[in-house]
């Protein structure tokens, strides 16, 4: 693949940072284009991102340190190692979750309101990192050598293990899932039947993305597990699909 896009002078362009980056910008500009329709002003709805964003870094790597403290162990002692591999998702979304309700209320804003705004914004900078990931090697599957699809990373690729060999494409499965999600979710901005259906859709189908892709990922050494054999970012995700499902059903009965 090409962990490596290119170089500018001294610094090297690589893929993984790139993406997310190039998926977060967008991200931006989609919740400023959108945020007149939800009524609020573009500066207030990228302010609100930027602050969400501080939050699923420090919820996702909180997470990731006491879920996978195993493989944290072994990376604290590099420079850069901790803080530029890793993040529970789930448990990022949970910290974003609290800071978002906290600052809603004290600018008396609805978090159906900003909920069914961010959440096609976050999928669309999630699917820059997915891709990101591909072409950087890291977050891959399972081997498989019968899979028609599967894909091989060369030894150039450092990020990747094992190397010449038939993986899942991990990496694709969920970028194909959030691309799907997205769909899904613009469909129901545009044919909403009450205010936060978007926003649960999200908190439904997301974490049940992450689960079905789980079984797959080749990357990780799992820590104890919480149900089955799901680490507890993932049973956390499940919690908050659950109690998301319950709501999304709740809310259709009531305003239909």
């Amino acid at each position: 693949m090409f962990p490596t896009l290119g170089q500018v002078g001294p610094l090297e362009l690589s893929s993984l940072p790139v993406f997310t980056a190039v998926g977060i910008l967008i991200a931006l500009l989609l919740v400023a284009w959108w945020a007149p329709k939800e009524g609020l002003r573009p500066h207030e709805a990228i302010n609100f991102c930027l602050l969400i964003s501080l939050l699923l870094f420090i919820g996702g790597k909180t997470g990731y340190a006491v879920t996978d403290y195993r493989q944290v162990a072994n990376k604290i002692s590099q420079p850069t190692g901790f803080w530029l591999d890793g993040v529970s998702v789930p448990a990022g979304l949970l910290l974003a979750s609290i800071g978002c309700i906290t600052y809603l209320k004290s600018r008396h804003l609805s978090i159906w309101q900003i909920g069914d705004l961010l959440a096609p914004g976050y999928v669309v900078a999630d699917i820059g990192y997915r891709i990101g990931c591909f072409l950087d090697g890291s977050a891959f599957g399972l081997m498989d050598p019968e899979l028609p699809w599967g894909v091989s990373f060369p030894a150039t690729n450092t990020s990747a293990r094992p190397i010449g060999v038939s993986l899942h494409p991990t990496q694709l499965y969920y970028a194909l899932g959030l691309f799907m999600l997205l769909a899904l979710l613009l469909l129901g901005r545009r044919f909403r039947i009450f205010r936060g259906f978007p926003l649960l859709l999200f908190a439904l189908l997301y974490p049940i993305l992450l689960v079905v892709v789980w079984p797959f990922r080749g990357d990780i050494i799992s820590p104890d597990p919480v149900i089955g054999s799901l680490p507890l970012s993932l049973t956390i995700g499940l919690v908050i699909a659950a109690l998301s499902g319950i709501t999304l059903g709740y809310r259709a009965i009531k305003f239909t």
